[in-house]
């Protein structure tokens, strides 16, 4: 007999069961079947058995967990057996979710690498995980005090972040080495709230010691990188992608005047590189940025608006896809380093050239001494027989012979006073009187070709000079001026002189300028050299011995010039110091 449940738990009808017993069995499958069969059996022969039995039903596709109850009816030997089904599929569901839920957190829980304990308010250890045995494998920890644990202690230690997790309700860490587990851990505790209350806390330890050993490290070798890199006797600039200042040294500051905090965010192309020099500047920066290490050297800017040179060691950083992410630039100041090469060479060449003009000197004055005693024979004898001459063809001829003589002697008095290199007496002189003086020499020269002659003197001081060798400078100045205009077609001949003070007012400046022909740019180099002339009978000594003058007063000679349009000399000649001026300014025309 089965009541409602029962048909509706076993999907059957009494009538059937009171019919065919077994068919209630049938529903059991094979291995519960077998195991109640048994049961039954026991019970009908008096056996004592338990009363709770588990069984699978299987209906079709339709499969149930039930729980039975076998209550025996009559002593000693059972007449009848009361049978109570339960449906507990839900239950074994839940059981199986739970157990696998458990399992999977306490898989979890041993997982974690840092030591966790579950502690309640009165911090005893309820629970531990894997990494806590690990570290402790000869203590069972559960049920002990985490501060016996961990501290050897009979208290918590006033460190403890515990203590204010279990007061406050909210999670807390220190950093403490424990002695015990022999390192430096990070110690985080969270509490465990239930129903609103704080009813124990999660007790995390992490070993930084790893983490702190490689902070110090890392801290050291930073310490000793700045310490390099502030020291670096070399301007060290490291720049991004987009030319942007990354580092910037205490050399970089002390050579450019920006401090650190002033340029870095900036590009450096705002800051130290002048306009003349961006497109040099950004081939290298593009070169760099395709991962070219190189070495190159040009005009930077100071913040105060100097100009100096320097000398850039460039090397690219790659970064992990092997593109540059920045620059290491290291510069170095040559401005001085180029500027005494620049002297050195000029040093040099004035060594040669003094070399060259010693060799030429003495082969000068050899030839001058052999050639001006017979030369001023020939001269006498041919004056002597103009004399006596009758025939005015005679006459011509001697003539000729004594004009060409002198010429010659002319020449040789050149070589004389090229080959003596005779040192200046100077005195204290105003320059615009020796010009004024070889002018009334030059005067009939100059009238003769209509050539005008501009002077524009301003600020006269006085210099030491020699007088006469001053007066020799112009005289060839206006000889050379002189040919140049003669050879040019214009109706319009003007030589201009002019004189001033430089700036710094430590040289007098003189321009000598005239509007000839000009000189070719091949022969500009040359013109001071000895014996080099474009004149059919020039001898090459002029500008030569105007040259040597102008050194031997300390002073300097340049030349420009356009072929065909003009040439202008410029003379700075130092000026006797303290600096002393007429006020003499006026404009001449003669």
């Amino acid at each position: 007999m089965l009541n409602q449940h029962i048909e509706k738990t076993l999907n059957i009808r009494s009538e059937e069961v009171n019919k065919n017993p077994e068919i209630l069995l049938g529903k059991v499958n094979r291995e519960d079947r077998e195991k109640l069969q048994k049961v039954v059996q026991d019970i009908r022969e008096g056996k004592m058995t338990k009363l709770y039995h588990e069984a699978k039903l299987v209906d079709g596709d339709i499969t149930k967990d039930i729980e039975i109850i076998l209550i025996p009816i009559g002593t000693d030997r059972p007449f009848a057996i009361i049978g109570i089904a339960r449906d507990i599929t839900h239950k074994k569901e839940w059981e199986k979710e739970i157990i696998e839920k458990y399992e999977g957190w306490e898989i979890a829980f041993d997982s974690v690498p840092d030591p966790i304990t579950i502690l309640d308010k009165n911090f005893t250890i309820l629970q531990a995980n894997k990494s806590v045995f690990d570290v402790l494998p000869d203590v069972n920890v559960v049920g002990m005090k985490c501060y016996e644990v961990f501290h050897n202690a009979d208290s918590p230690p006033d460190f403890c972040p515990c203590i204010k997790t279990l007061e406050d309700g909210q999670t807390h860490s220190v950093e403490m080495y424990e002695e015990r587990l022999g390192g430096i851990f990070n110690v985080i505790t969270s509490p465990i709230i239930k129903e609103g209350k704080i009813v124990g806390a999660v007790h995390i330890l992490h070993n930084v010691s790893e983490q702190k050993e490689m902070n110090r490290k890392l801290r050291e070798s930073e310490t000793r990188y700045r310490y390099v890199f502030e020291r670096l006797p070399l301007a060290f600039v490291v720049w991004d992608t987009e030319t942007k200042v990354i580092e910037w040294n205490k050399t970089a500051e002390k050579l450019f005047g920006w401090k650190r905090d002033e340029v870095v965010g900036k590009s450096f192309f705002d800051l130290i590189i002048p306009e003349d020099e961006e497109e040099l500047v950004q081939n290298v920066v593009e070169n760099l940025l395709k991962g070219m290490q190189n070495i190159c050297e040009n005009k930077n800017l100071t913040k105060d608006g100097r100009t100096i040179v320097c000398r850039w060691h460039n090397t690219p950083i790659f970064g992990e896809d092997g593109r540059v992410i920045y620059v290491l630039s290291m510069g170095e100041d040559v401005t001085d380093k180029i500027r005494l090469e620049e002297r050195k060479k000029e040093l040099e060449e004035q060594l040669t050239e003094a070399e060259k003009l010693a060799a030429i000197g003495e082969f000068a004055a050899g030839v001058a001494h052999e050639v001006n005693n017979p030369l001023t024979a020939i001269i006498n004898y041919a004056e002597l027989l103009l004399d006596d001459a009758e025939k005015e063809e005679e006459k011509e001829y001697l003539d000729g012979i004594i004009k060409e003589g002198k010429r010659i002697r002319d020449i040789v008095r050149r070589l004389l006073s090229f080959s003596r290199k005779e040192k200046p007496k100077l005195e204290k002189i105003h320059l615009d009187e020796v010009v004024e003086e070889t002018l009334k020499l030059m005067k009939y020269e100059l009238g003769k070709r209509k050539i005008c002659v501009e002077k524009e003197y301003r600020a006269m001081p006085f210099i030491y000079a020699d007088k006469n060798m001053m007066k020799q400078v112009f005289l060839n100045l206006f000889t050379n001026s002189i040919h140049a205009l003669d050879k040019k077609q214009s109706s319009e001949k003007l030589i201009k002189i002019a004189m001033d003070t430089t700036k710094e007012k430590e040289y007098l400046r003189i321009t000598f300028e005239d509007n000839g022909i000009g000189i070719k740019k091949e022969h500009l180099n040359r013109i001071f050299d000895p014996f080099f002339t474009t004149k059919r009978m020039g001898t090459g000594l002029g500008l030569s011995l105007v040259h040597g003058i102008v050194k031997s007063h300390g002073g300097v000679i340049r030349v420009e010039s356009e072929e065909g349009v003009y040439t202008r000399f410029k003379i700075l000649l130092p000026i006797v110091p303290p600096f002393e001026t007429r006020e003499n300014v006026y404009k001449f025309i003669v």
